[in-house]
Formats: structure tokens, C-alpha cells, sequence
């Protein structure tokens, strides 16, 4: 995965918690952002995650 889309990724999981905190339900908020962020996780099609390398 590019720097950019490391450093995206990571922007966004620290932004997160500051989303987080003013709602209303602060772990329902996480866990609606993360399922959103999740997804970018995931190793580019035919590249293997390092799990699969373990």
C-alpha cells in the first residue's frame, strides 16, 4: 500500500475518536466509522496480507 493511503488510513482512525466523543453513543460511532475505514485495511487485489505470509 502507497505512504499516502498509509497515512490516510491512519489519519482517519485517530480522527475517529474525536468524532467519538461529542456523540451521543461514543462506541456505536467508532464502530460505524471503522466499518467504514476497515475495508481500506485490506491488501490490494493479488497481494497477500501478512497473515497469509505467516
Amino acid at each position: 500500500m502507497p505512504s499516502t493511503a498509509r497515512r490516510a488510513l491512519a489519519r482517519f482512525t485517530l480522527d475517529a475518536f474525536f468524532l467519538a466523543r461529542d456523540a451521543e453513543n461514543p462506541l456505536a460511532a467508532v464502530e460505524e466509522v471503522f466499518d467504514l475505514i476497515e475495508p481500506g485495511f485490506e491488501p490490494p487485489a493479488g497481494r497477500q496480507s501478512a497473515k497469509r505470509l505467516q
